[in-house]
């Protein structure tokens, strides 16, 4: 290697720092399928409202949450790699 005993602890602080990278990416990436789940149950049961009352704006909100929410679980699952 071309920086033995140079630039040792420096190539670990990277390694270290990787790792922890790939442990935040994973966390990060539960977290943003959970809230999507949460927001496209919300959207489904405001829409589910909106059109058992008439009320098509409120409907109309509801499904642009759910499109949301389905944006917010494909974000998430990205960080996964797809999984």
């Amino acid at each position: 290697m071309a920086c033995r005993d140079r630039c040792e602890s420096e190539v670990q602080a990277l390694d270290r720092l990787v790792q922890s990278n790939k442990t935040y990416a994973s966390k990060s990436a539960g977290i943003y399928i959970r809230s999507g789940v949460i927001v496209i149950l919300l959207g489904l049961l405001l829409a589910t409202w909106g059109v058992a009352s008439k009320l098509w704006v409120m409907a109309a909100m509801g499904a642009i949450a759910v499109i949301g929410g389905l944006v917010q679980i494909a974000s998430g699952r990205r960080y996964t790699g797809g999984r």
